[in-house]
């Protein structure tokens, strides 16, 4: 069936993609994930072409080309690539005076969603500089993913899965089968709604010939994932393959001053000791769960 993601390996094996997201947000991010990738078990990051470090991101990646690189789509946050006034951006300038920025995060982009609001063509334009940019750079793009899940939306999910055909994309994150932390209760609603909206975007994404991992985890933790979180994600890890999604990085006072609607109390440095951390290679280590890439899927 087309859609469904095999590992290349027994299929009686745990496999585990570990991907950071958003490279070329910041310095600060862009270090730690170097960090995560030389020092621990990260070995996938989804870089935006939007950011405020997009530069040194593609610098970095170059230094390091054992680190794989998707898109991190530039949905809400980060600078308009169309450069100017549009529906999906910000009155708000926090990436600088004169800077023409993307909505500052999903509340208020899902607000004009919902009221018609978001011009879908617009939208597609923005995207598809994203990829052309990152396709230039970088030559072919391993997987993808979007700011805030928001490539999960219908009508966002259908420019998508267009685009991914367009630049030859094999891979999207569809979080169907999002596992929480056993015991957690933290953003239980949201992750019911991801779910669903996974389940939706699995079976579009298949008819497109694009498949995703049949895992996923990391999101009713983001911003706050620590080596014992890790641990307990990994103890309770099912034979098949799994995304866990990450967010290292050194301490990034900037977006915590002018983005603290979504980073007043995220913890990235928290993240990159949790990545690092010898208990986590331990439990990897025992439980034999191979740290994969995207490029070793296969339909």
């Amino acid at each position: 069936m087309r859609g469904i993601m095999k590992y290349v390996g027994s299929q009686n094996e745990r496999n585990l993609i570990v991907t950071a997201d958003d490279f070329g947000l910041t310095d600060e991010i862009n270090q730690g994930i170097v960090i995560a990738h030389q020092q621990g078990i990260l070995r996938s990051t989804a870089l935006l072409m939007n950011g405020m470090a997009t530069g040194a991101a593609l610098e970095l990646r170059r230094q390091n080309p054992g680190l794989e690189i998707g898109a991190h789509l530039g949905i809400v946050e980060g600078y308009s690539l169309l450069g100017k006034k549009s529906t999906l951006s910000d009155d708000l300038q926090y990436f600088g005076q004169g800077s023409v920025c993307l909505h500052r995060g999903w509340p208020l982009f899902i607000a004009k969603y919902l009221k018609g609001q978001i011009d879908l063509g617009e939208l597609e334009e923005e995207l598809d500089l994203q990829l052309s940019r990152m396709r230039s750079e970088i030559g072919p793009i391993a997987f993808a993913n979007g700011t805030q899940h928001l490539h999960l939306l219908p009508g966002v999910l259908d420019i998508v899965l267009k685009l991914m055909n367009k630049y030859e994309i094999k891979w999207l994150r569809l979080p169907a089968l999002s596992r929480t932390v056993p015991g957690s209760m933290r953003r239980i609603p949201y992750n019911w709604a991801l779910r669903a909206l996974g389940y939706r975007a699995r079976r579009r994404a298949a008819r497109n010939g694009i498949g995703g991992t049949k895992y996923f985890a990391g999101f009713d933790v983001c911003g706050r994932l620590d080596a014992a979180t890790v641990c307990k994600i990994l103890e309770g890890m099912p034979v098949g393959t799994m995304e866990l999604m990450t967010h290292p990085g050194l301490d990034c006072p900037y977006l915590r001053e002018n983005l603290p609607w979504g980073y007043q109390t995220f913890a990235w440095a928290g993240e990159l000791a949790a990545l690092i951390s010898p208990a986590v290679a331990e439990v990897v280590a025992r439980r034999q769960i191979n740290l994969i890439q995207f490029k070793d899927l296969t339909h």
